[in-house]
Parts: C-alpha cells; structure tokens; sequence
C-alpha cells in the first residue's frame, strides 16, 4: 500500500509574502536600504535592545529577533517607531491620535 504524506497546514510561516505584503513593507516600515522583512525585524530587534544593559544588548536582540520571526510580539506596532522619527510614520494608522 502507498502511503501519502500530506503537506504541512498553510501558516503565515510557510506561505510566500504577497505583492502587496512587501510593498506595504516597503512603503510604511522599511527604512533607508532595507528591502525585506529580516532587514526591518533586524533593525526593529536592535532598537528594542537598547533598553537592555549594555552587556546584554547583543544577547537581547538575538531574543527579540527570533521573537519577531515568530511573530511574537505586536510587529506592526513596534516597526513603526522603532528607529524612524515621528515625520517617517506620522502617517501610519498606529500614531493617528484615536
């Protein structure tokens, strides 16, 4: 008997970014050359670990890397003010007065 293997369920961790997934992240959270998602959460995961005790930033943004991969923490909301200054995301929906 031939056993079929089914394939993994579709998640947001194995589904190919759409067109308009990378041009929001282009338009909205990506800064200077950043061109990917692992180039905002790199720069997200180094600003967040600056709050962190000098001696332990490097170990904290390899945490908060790996957190933003999984999608652990609010992203969207933690992008768009980490290392841009208030007139780069004045337009975003997270700092319109609500």
């Amino acid at each position: 008997m031939h056993e079929t293997q089914e394939p993994p369920p579709r998640t947001a961790h194995n589904l190919p970014a759409q067109d308009i997934s990378t041009e929001v992240l282009l338009e909205k959270y990506a800064k200077d050359d950043e061109r990917s998602i692992d180039a905002v959460n790199a720069r997200v995961a180094r600003a967040l670990a600056q709050a962190e005790a000098p001696a332990d930033r490097a170990r904290w943004e390899v945490a908060f890397a790996d957190a933003l991969r999984g999608a652990a923490l609010a992203h969207d909301l933690l992008a768009v003010g980490s290392g841009r200054t208030p007139a780069e995301h004045a337009d975003t929906p997270a700092s319109t007065p609500r």
